[in-house]
């Protein structure tokens, strides 16, 4: 380990794990000890702090030393700062301070941080901590009187300096000092062309030469250590911009430290050695005494005193802001009350939860909780029923004993369109070039423009006749026998349905309930597809814009395109849910609605034709007790089992027997000896 970091210190304030080793040991005569490199982190992250600083307030313990310091920035954009103890914070004693980090633009506190100081006697002799402590003060003494233009040649005494580092080792001998004595004779020389007299620094000169002289080996070490300290704090002032004028307070002040230095080196330097300071002390007094006007003076007086008004409101609020940051520091952490955050219980708690109960209970964390409620519909992936009663009873419907003839669990609504099975060439088939096998055919071909085939006859709602924000559903089953786009052609647009054109001046274009063809099905030729779409009815146009109900082809570029297409069991509904295929009420007859119907109380996700049990319809009803489906009884209420639209068969004329909605009968058939009649669910 280098000698310049022995016992330098670093410590890191994490935003969230705050804790860190205190109380911080400082010493009054160790350099190094007086130095702290402070880490402020984000959860172990690293903080760019750019436009933030940190100030650190303290208090001594039983005494009345108070102030607060402003770190230097080290490397802001990783959040580090240097904190240089200062003498006044050397005292031996307890210090309670305070970290603060502040935002620079608008003065705001930010975050604090409670740190605790001992400051211990030196480890370091009298002599060597006196001077330390007297440089300290002659420093700042230069820093307020030092002249701008004095900062490249303070560079290049610290670049000297830093080149003897190697050679100023633990066992430094008396050439040492030499070296670093010739370094301030430079220093002197070099300064009197500025206008500052020699004698400004020949106090340091005479001293060294007085200890040098007297001081022993381990004395000389201490002392160097100490220039080192001199050293770093003249290179700051490359940064600042200095008066070249003492005032009287300035010269006083130096008086008085000399006179207390000489006390000290007493005992180690001869009468002539305190004397030719004293001497020289006093010429300096003189030299800066003309150098300064009496205004200046006087200026510089009121300046001072102004800075020592600030001075001491600056440590009443400092006062003040240690005793908040304390009282804040006490009310985070709380022992009892209401906890601000941790990151888990001192005791470990229980929570159980009852299956049986739905209600929520309130968790504090002072005892365990365990009849929890639930609610809520549990899946059944992961073993509930999906259901918010718990019953799983589920209905299908199918055209065969066996349900696997047009099984659904969906019953089929009836058909808005008008002859949807194509059993003639009228309503949506009208204009289909063939209808045959239930199903219409139609070629449509074009050179780079729209075509449209009508379809006016085969919807029984008008377009101007829909419910705006109503939804819609198509659906179909498609097959393109032929698609022919030649090189340089597309084929686009392809939809059937209704939709606003234009007039009036207006270009609405709007579709109202359409449903879209495959766009490339060039690749499924010969098969049939199941389409479904679902369309919102948009907002009434103007009634000067006009309506069509078409099959729509856009062909681009200069040669022909075309392609045909069959189209069966077209149908819309009402709703969002495409139902299985069913004619209009105009065409339906019992053959066409399911035969029969499905029970099953089985628990599992998507269920087949196997997990149900079929009967057929109108010959099944559902014990309400147990949920099971059984034969149906002639007079027995069996409706529940079908909903509005439902056609069942008894053999009774009367519909008495259906006390759940509405029933109409719809015809009847001799089988047998027996006569079947048809009823049908209307409500």
């Amino acid at each position: 380990m280098s000698l310049d970091n022995f016992k330098k210190q670093t410590i890191t304030w994490d935003m969230i794990n705050q804790a860190f080793e205190q109380p911080i040991q400082i010493m009054e005569g160790d350099v190094n000890a007086r130095t702290l490199l402070l880490k402020i982190t984000d959860n172990g992250s690293v903080l760019d702090l750019t436009g933030y600083s940190v100030k650190l307030t303290y208090q001594y313990m039983y005494k009345s030393q108070s102030g607060f310091i402003m770190l230097t920035p080290n490397d802001i954009s990783k959040g580090e700062f240097t904190l240089i103890i200062p003498t006044e914070m050397t005292v031996s004693g307890l210090i309670k301070s305070n970290l603060i980090l502040l935002n620079e633009s608008s003065e705001q506190v930010i975050v604090s941080k409670n740190l605790t100081f001992i400051s211990d006697n030196s480890t370091v002799t009298d002599l060597a901590q006196e001077v330390n402590n007297k440089i300290d003060d002659f420093t700042k003494l230069l820093l307020e009187n030092m002249p701008q233009v004095l900062r490249s040649e303070l560079n290049d005494l610290h670049a000297q300096t830093d080149s003897n580092k190697s050679n100023i080792e633990l066992k430094a001998n008396l050439s040492d000092m030499t070296s670093l004595q010739s370094a301030m004779t430079e220093l002197k020389n070099e300064v009197e062309a500025f206008g500052v007299s020699p004698e400004n620094l020949v106090t340091i000169k005479s001293l060294l030469d007085a200890i040098a002289s007297n001081a022993s080996e381990l004395e000389v070490v201490e002392l160097i250590n100490s220039v080192k300290v001199l050293t770093s704090n003249i290179s700051l002032m490359s940064n600042g911009d200095y008066a070249p004028k003492a005032n009287q307070t300035d010269l006083e002040s130096l008086q008085h430290t000399v006179n207390n230095q000489t006390a000290t080196i007493s005992t180690k330097a001869n009468q002539t050695d305190l004397d030719n300071l004293q001497a020289t002390v006093d010429k300096q007094v003189v030299a800066i005494s003309t150098k300064a006007e009496q205004s200046d003076l006087s200026i510089t007086n009121k300046n001072v005193t102004t800075a020592q008004e600030t001075a001491k409101q600056a440590e009443t609020e400092a006062k003040n802001a240690i005793a908040k940051a304390t009282e804040a520091q006490a009310n985070s952490l709380p022992l009892n009350g209401n906890a601000v955050s941790s990151s888990k219980l001192a005791t470990a708690r229980k929570l159980g939860v009852n299956l049986q109960a739905s209600s929520f209970q309130n968790f504090d964390g002072t005892a365990d909780v365990t009849n929890i409620g639930v609610s809520g519909v549990l899946p059944i992936a992961n073993g509930g029923t999906s259901t918010t009663d718990g019953v799983i009873n589920t209905i299908a419907y199918a055209n065969s004993a066996d349900g696997t003839d047009g099984f659904t669990t969906v019953y089929p609504n009836l058909n808005l369109l008008v002859n949807s099975s194509a059993k003639t060439k009228d309503g949506f088939f009208k204009n289909f070039d063939k209808v045959e096998n239930g199903y219409g055919e139609v070629t449509i071909k074009g050179t780079n423009k729209w075509f449209a085939k009508d379809l006016k006859d085969g919807f029984s709602i008008n377009p101007r006749d829909y419910k705006p924000n109503d939804k819609y559903t198509i659906s179909m089953d498609v097959m393109f026998t032929s698609w022919n786009a030649p090189a340089g052609t597309t084929i686009s647009g392809l939809w059937i349905g209704q939709r606003y054109t234009s007039g009036g001046g207006i270009n609405s274009w709007k579709l109202i309930c359409t449903i879209d063809l495959p766009k490339d099905p060039s690749k499924t030729l010969n098969q049939w597809i199941r389409i479904t779409q679902t369309s919102t009815i948009p907002p009434y146009e103007d009634p000067a814009v006009g309506t069509q109900a078409a099959i729509m082809a856009k062909f681009t570029g200069p040669s022909e395109g075309s392609f045909t297409v069959r189209v069966r069991k077209p149908k819309q509904e009402e709703g969002s849910i495409a139902t299985p295929y069913m004619p209009s009420s105009r065409e339906v007859t019992t053959a066409d609605y399911p035969k029969y119907v499905g029970f099953s109380n089985i628990i599992k996700p998507n269920k087949k034709v196997s997990d149900y049990k079929w009967l057929p319809m109108g010959l099944v009803s559902i014990d309400s007790a147990t949920g099971s489906l059984n034969p149906a009884v002639i007079g027995i209420d069996c409706a529940q089992a079908h909903p509005v639209g439902s056609v069942v068969t008894n053999n009774s004329n009367l519909s008495s027997g259906y006390s759940t909605g509405k029933w109409e009968n719809i015809g009847s058939a001799v089988i047998g000896s027996t006569t079947i009649y048809y009823w049908k669910r209307t409500a």
